[in-house]
């Protein structure tokens, strides 16, 4: 494993994956690995089922924690007559809002369309349910949005990380990024030092490894605002279930 590289950037927020506007040579072994035709659809499409945890920390000057938000993910796009989806969410400390500790979302078949459930646990121990009835292509719409968003350039957010590494190669030092061989991965390894007016001087570290679809089989990012002395990380640990080659 190689060790991060220390970057500084200077720039007016502090985004995902923040980049300088100088172009870099990318190591062609990397190149290669990513130009390939890599596509949010082509990944989707080989997708049979994912579960995945995200869990986002706070954590004070001190150290201690002031605030936990996980959230579990599971869809099953296998069965194409009958999508699978849940979504459940806990809260604790400075993540609670409006006093949800708990929100937990499923969709279930309901005839020939679908019934998305939403069920919120509040800190004082009630909780209420809302449910309606949604059509397929609904389902189809928000299981896709946990894989990716297309915002008419590029695809963003979700589990999909292709488009972001083909355009960071170019714009981050070569040693920022390098293939695992025994893993099969791709893997984006720094420490981003930014400075600018709006948030400050903050680091960045993060640890992204992407598969040959350019999806993530981890996510690793935590910020550290010098000033507010405050911490956050998130961490993304994915499990899918592809459709088979002969498919």
């Amino acid at each position: 494993m190689k060790k991060a590289l220390i970057l500084l950037v200077l720039l007016p927020a502090v985004l995902l994956l923040v980049g300088c506007e100088e172009k870099y040579t990318p190591d062609p072994e990397v190149e290669q690995y990513l130009n390939t035709g890599l596509t949010p659809d082509k990944a989707f499409e080989k997708i049979s089922a994912v579960s995945y945890t995200t869990t986002n920390i706070v954590r004070d000057a001190d150290g201690n924690q002031t605030g936990q938000n996980v959230v579990y993910v599971h869809f099953d796009v296998s069965d194409e007559d009958c999508y699978v989806y849940s979504n459940r969410q806990t809260y604790d400390g400075i993540y609670i809002r409006n006093n949800v500790k708990e929100s937990v979302t499923s969709v279930s078949k309901d005839g020939e369309n679908y019934l998305y459930t939403t069920v919120k646990t509040y800190v004082d121990g009630s909780s209420d349910v809302n449910e309606q009835n949604i059509d397929k292509t609904f389902v189809h719409d928000l299981i896709r949005s946990h894989v990716f968003t297309q915002n008419g350039v590029y695809a963003e957010g979700g589990l999909y990380f292709g488009d972001y590494f083909m355009q960071y190669i170019y714009r981050y030092p070569a040693e920022a990024f390098y293939i695992d061989h025994e893993q099969n991965l791709c893997v984006f390894d720094a420490v981003i030092d930014v400075n600018n007016s709006v948030a400050g001087r903050t680091f960045i570290k993060q640890n992204i490894k992407i598969n040959a679809l350019g999806l993530i089989t981890y996510y690793y990012e935590q910020y550290q605002s010098a000033e507010e002395r405050t911490t956050l990380t998130s961490e993304t640990i994915p499990q899918y279930v592809f459709v088979p080659e002969d498919n």
